[in-house]
């Protein structure tokens, strides 16, 4: 998969669904305190965020082990929970400079809350408590899970390159510890890197 195919097929699908997240703060103040806020647009969003999630998945484990099956939460935890520290991957969210870390606690035997609230939903929705997991927390977590995947998926398509994240950025959430690139033009990119060092490189890809 090239660089054009990977932003076209799933990173500018994945900067739909945080626009459509970002609308929803213009009515639900975001904070812990709102963090089980539930709503029928909520539960829009996590199936939405979910389908995709399972996409990425998919893909993404198809390029660190295509040898194992990848059917399944439980078959995506046994090829990614011990790659390139994912499941410890922190993201930093633009409201109020927290650090969230999606993928917490993930296992073979346990998933994620948020993927197990978006499975009820997508099978159970009519049952009334679960559709109280139609809420801001889990459509927030999914939402960053999503984001983690994406820029690691990113990461390995654009392996050959200095600049290793989409051109498009996100609106709300940045990796904690990586690199910061942010393009100069004419092939020249600023890389600000975890530390703040900051260094001018040429790309003529």
């Amino acid at each position: 998969m090239t660089e054009n195919e990977y932003n076209l097929k799933y990173w500018l699908f994945y900067i739909q669904l945080e626009r459509e997240f970002c609308e929803t703060l213009n009515y639900v103040e975001f904070s812990d305190d709102n963090f089980k806020t539930y709503s029928k647009a909520y539960a829009k969003q996590l199936i939405s965020i979910g389908s995709e999630l399972d996409i990425i998945f998919k893909k993404l484990c198809q390029y660190v082990d295509s040898s194992k099956p990848r059917k399944n939460i439980k078959d995506y935890a046994n090829i990614l929970c011990n790659y390139d520290e994912l499941i410890d991957a922190e993201v930093c969210f633009s409201f109020n400079r927290k650090l969230y870390k999606p993928f917490s606690n993930w296992t073979p035997d346990s998933s994620p809350s948020w993927w197990r609230a978006y499975n009820k939903i997508k099978h159970h929705r009519a049952e009334k408590e679960n559709i109280k997991r139609a809420n801001l927390k889990n459509v927030f977590y999914a939402l960053t899970a999503l984001f983690v995947l994406n820029r690691y998926l990113c990461k390995i398509v654009c392996a050959d390159k200095i600049v290793q994240e989409p051109e498009i950025k996100s609106n709300l959430f940045a990796m904690a510890g990586w690199n910061i690139c942010i393009s100069e033009g004419n092939g020249f990119t600023k890389v600000i890197s975890p530390e703040g060092n900051m260094q001018i490189v040429f790309d003529n890809e």
